[in-house]
Formats: C-alpha cells, structure tokens, sequence
C-alpha cells in the first residue's frame, strides 16, 4: 500500500474515533508544512521541520491549541511529571479500592473517594500548567491539599496494599515538587 493510502487509512480511523468526517480526515493526510516566510531560520542541514509545524490548529472541534513553543520552567516540568505520576498511582489504587468495596470491604470508602478526588485534580493542573493559564496556580494549590489527604489515607492501607503505597508515594512526590513550585 502506497504511503500515503496508509496514512489516509490511519487518519480516517483516528477521525473517525473523533468524529471528523472522511474529507477532514483526508484533508489532514495531504498537508504538508507551510513553505517558510522571509525571515524565518534556516534548519540545519539534516533537520525535518514537524509535520504541520505552524499550522492554525485554532478551529479543531471547537477548541483552541495551547502554544506550543513556550517551554516549562524546570520546576514546572518536575511538577507535571510528578503529578502525571501521582494520577496514574491514583487510579491505580482507584481500582484497587473499587474492587475491594465490590468484595465487601467498606474500610477502602474513604481511599477509593480521596485517590478518586485526586486523579481528578491532577489531570487538571497538567492541563492547566500546559496551557499556562491564570487559573493553573490556584489549581495547583488546592491538588496540592488533595494530594496530602490522599496520601494520608493511602499510608493507612499501604502496609497491606501494593498500590496504596505506590499511590502514598506518588503523592508524597507530587506534594514536594508543587512546593517546590508554588514556594
């Protein structure tokens, strides 16, 4: 199969899970980068510009593109990291405690909501810090909270449960590095 009857192919199967029609999705398997403006840096020699690099993304599904070269500070990168991890932890020790409820065990009520509440909260301060919005401190102070109840009720099952000790740990990390950020 020709390389680009294989890309369509794979875009038509990625829009049609995000319920772009066949055209768009056609659409978006022919682009090529825009042809550079005066002014712009050469590359180097062996160097490919990104597929669409510079493209307006702004009308896709109605949502707008966060820009996407305004680099993380250090200590903001170690805090999506760290909360990226702390999330997975989370709906790990999330499943654990449903699971567990689901065999009759009420003492994992309290953890499955804490893991729940934080899970949640961490996928927002990523998305918020990524996007480098206003918002994103305020967001990160209060999943900081979250994330020390969370681990607090994690440590109390963490001798007997593999994944609320990861989770307690995730979180620990996660509570660190949101300090090292918001001071």
């Amino acid at each position: 199969m020709p390389d680009v009857t294989r890309r369509f192919a794979a875009w038509a199967v990625l829009a049609g899970a995000a319920g772009l029609g066949a055209a768009q999705a056609h659409d978006h398997a022919q682009m090529t980068p825009p042809p550079a403006k005066p002014g712009d840096k050469a590359l180097p020699k062996n160097a490919k510009p990104a597929p669409m690099a510079g493209m307006d993304h702004s009308g896709h599904m109605g949502m707008a593109m966060p820009a996407a070269d305004v680099a993380l500070s250090p200590a903001e990168a170690a805090a999506v990291d760290a909360l990226t991890r702390c999330r997975i932890a989370a709906e790990q020790c999330l499943s654990f405690a449903i699971e567990s409820l689901g065999a009759g065990d009420p003492s994992m009520k309290r953890c499955a909501q804490s893991t729940r509440e934080t899970a949640i909260l961490c996928d927002a301060s990523i998305a918020l810090v990524n996007a480098r919005s206003k918002l994103a401190r305020t967001q990160l102070a209060l999943c900081r909270q979250a994330c020390m109840e969370c681990q607090s009720e994690c440590e109390a099952h963490a001798g007997h449960h593999w994944s609320c000790k990861a989770s307690a740990e995730a979180c620990a990390a996660a509570v660190a590095a949101l300090n090292v950020l918001l001071g």
